[in-house]
């Protein structure tokens, strides 16, 4: 089941890796990394995205790829969206 990442972000809570697969596969919910991206629940656009992505990690030059995939997996996915666990 997927749901709103944005509601359940563990981003920047200071879990581990053990607890949040935990949270994984005992609520049977979606997870991706770049846990130092934070809570993202306030950025709405694809540019909001960008700028955060650029600030935490300056020295990647694949922004638009990364900051993009989390927002597909913030904004645009949805409950019952099929993924790959």
């Amino acid at each position: 089941m997927i749901r709103n990442a944005a509601e359940t972000s563990l981003g920047g809570s200071g879990w581990s890796g053990s607890q949040i697969i935990d949270v994984v596969e005992n609520k049977s919910v979606a997870a991706i990394g770049w846990v130092e991206m934070g809570d993202c629940a306030a950025l709405q656009s694809r540019e909001d995205f960008r700028k955060r992505y650029r600030e935490v990690y300056p020295d990647d030059q694949n922004v638009g790829g990364q900051s993009g995939q989390v927002f597909r997996f913030i904004r645009e996915m949805k409950i019952g969206t099929p993924y790959l666990p």
